[in-house]
């Protein structure tokens, strides 16, 4: 293993330049660290350390996959347990809807019968009346 080269107080132990479309450039520079993350370099300091002796290493892009891939994988799981468990919450809700309001309106069911029957009634008595009035009758 090669020794880091230390660059802005940060130990590099290779880098690699990416060829492709990123952002505006057609390049991205990075470097692997010490403690194995990888950072985004300038081209400079790309230059600088590959002029130092720095080797360019290959299995960052390996890395790099297998990162993405996880970060897949763990959206993946996270939507499938959203979809599995929502199901069983809304029919939970609904039915603690349901016991709630049953729970409330005990007692006065007549009344409650009657309200909407006598809205029910006057509804469709203005709708008729519309209607008549509309057609000229």
């Amino acid at each position: 293993m090669v020794a880091p080269i230390v660059l802005g107080g940060v130990a590099y132990v290779g880098i690699l330049a990416v060829v492709g479309t990123v952002g505006p450039a057609a390049y991205a520079y990075l470097g692997k660290r010490e403690d194995g993350m990888i950072d985004s370099l300038s081209e400079a300091a790309y230059n600088k350390l590959q002029e130092e002796g720095l080797p360019i290493l290959e299995s960052i892009i390996d890395e790099l996959g297998s990162g993405l891939a996880s970060i897949g994988s763990n959206l993946g799981n996270a939507t499938l347990e959203v979809i599995e468990f929502a199901g069983p919450r809304i029919v939970d809700g609904v039915d603690n809807t349901y016991d709630y309001i049953r729970d409330k309106i005990r007692g006065y069911e007549p009344a409650i019968i009657e309200a909407i029957t006598f809205g029910f009634l006057t509804v469709l008595t203005v709708v008729y009346i519309w209607n008549s009035a509309k057609r000229g009758e």
